[in-house]
């Protein structure tokens, strides 16, 4: 089976043989499925042999990971606009609106800060500042200058 991207959708296609008349493969398309939900058309599933099915569904799955993945890798991209927009708008909060700033906004802000914080120090990158100092240690074989 082949796949392939057509504005929103990924065509299904099934390879039929080969016509030898036009010296071209003979190539039909089963059905598509959504690019972005992966919904497949009405009656795809169904004209599929079950070894297609698996070849599907295979597809399908490497495609969502794959769209999970960019997405997370995006937002973590974004990260650092979004936390230094917020900051700016908080240290000139006098000249808009601050209504829509709750108590409750404010813990669910300081509880994903803190969320994001362990998570970035589990992933090896503990907060600047706060990285152990490398003890030096005095080599044995260096002997300490007489005094003169």
């Amino acid at each position: 089976m082949q796949f392939k991207k057509v504005g929103q959708r990924i065509q299904v296609l099934r390879y039929e043989g080969y016509d030898k008349d036009r010296r071209r493969a003979i190539v039909k398309m089963v059905g598509s499925v959504h690019n972005r939900t992966f919904e497949p058309t009405v009656g795809l599933i169904e004209s599929l042999t079950d070894d297609e099915r698996v070849e599907l569904d295979e597809f399908i799955e490497r495609k969502r990971k794959s769209s999970e993945d960019e997405r997370r890798w995006s937002d973590l991209r974004l990260a650092v606009n979004f936390i230094a927009h917020s900051a700016e708008a908080l240290a000139v909060g006098g000249e808009f609106d601050l209504d829509g700033m709750t108590e409750a906004r404010a813990t669910a802000i300081w509880t994903a800060t803190r969320a994001l914080q362990k998570s970035m120090v589990s992933a090896g990158f503990p907060p600047p500042g706060r990285r152990k100092k490398n003890s030096v240690s005095t080599d044995p074989r260096q002997q300490s200058i007489p005094e003169a």
